[in-house]
């Protein structure tokens, strides 16, 4: 991960969280795009930048559209626990 792409962490992290439901109990990631917009609902996302995230996701390549009603959320090694190379990148020093 480049410096520049690490704004793109929000999006890997909004993903993270909007698509963590469709793995339940041995899911696919499959989700419906009416799911994923409720799910992004409850983080306050307003309705006019859903569609856009969801685009943004695809683009990116954590997201795949399957039809024009589902999506299917991809498995991607972030990890909201472990920071320390986006922190490096930064230059930002861990708080202790």
């Amino acid at each position: 991960m480049k410096k520049e792409e690490i704004p793109m962490v929000l999006y890997f992290y909004l993903q993270w969280k909007v698509g963590e439901p469709s793995w339940e109990d041995g899911g696919d990631g499959t989700m419906s795009k009416a799911e994923a917009m409720h799910r992004m609902f409850q983080w306050k996302i307003p309705n006019n930048l859903k569609p856009s995230i969801i685009k943004i996701w695809e683009d990116m390549g954590i997201v795949v559209k399957l039809d024009k009603r589902n999506i299917q959320f991809k498995k991607t090694d972030f990890d909201i626990n472990d920071l320390r190379y986006i922190n490096e990148v930064l230059g930002i020093d861990e708080v202790k």
